[in-house]
């Protein structure tokens, strides 16, 4: 009975594996970076605490670390960054980007349109993450975090993880 039906299971085998193949080219069909093995990672970390109240991004104390890349090459750099956060304040909320070089990586957010945290009168901690990408070409490159206030009343960021990984295209 198996004999019977292997070419029909050999058939649907193989549909299966080229229906996958055409999905994951569709999901990069709409022009987002894609890249290969990860082949480098960078992790810096921190348990102290930082706060600002200022309503632009502005450096989190030693939230950088750098990341090469070969010559003629060119690399995916995924950037994600994990803290508890406290956002203090009536209203409003707090902001957090990456900068890759001093560009805010993608997708590109301002302290008014992401809210890492919202604001509030008790100013509770919460664990929170963001993820930004960048595609770059040769060389070093700086990759730091910022944040800010938007309507809130000070924001604190602490106990933070900033982790790099390089995917060569």
């Amino acid at each position: 009975m198996l004999k019977k039906h292997r070419g029909s299971l050999l058939v649907v085998a193989l549909l299966a594996i080229v229906m996958t193949v055409v999905a994951v080219q569709g999901a990069f069909a709409n022009g987002d970076p894609a890249g290969n093995a990860i082949t480098r990672v960078k992790t810096v970390t921190n348990t102290g605490g930082a706060t600002t109240t200022s309503g632009s991004y502005v450096a989190l104390t030693s939230a950088t670390t750098t990341i090469a890349v070969a010559p003629g090459q060119t690399a995916l750099l995924l950037a994600r960054f994990s803290a508890q956060s406290q956002c203090t304040g009536a209203s409003g909320s707090c902001s957090v980007e990456i900068f890759v070089d001093g560009t805010a990586a993608d997708p590109v957010s301002t302290p008014a349109n992401f809210a890492f945290d919202s604001a509030s009168a008790g100013g509770a901690a919460n664990a929170r993450e963001i993820d930004r990408s960048m595609v770059v070409s040769a060389g070093v490159h700086t990759v730091q975090v910022r944040y800010a206030v938007a309507g809130a009343t000070s924001f604190r960021l602490s106990h933070w993880s900033l982790t790099v990984e390089r995917s060569d295209q």
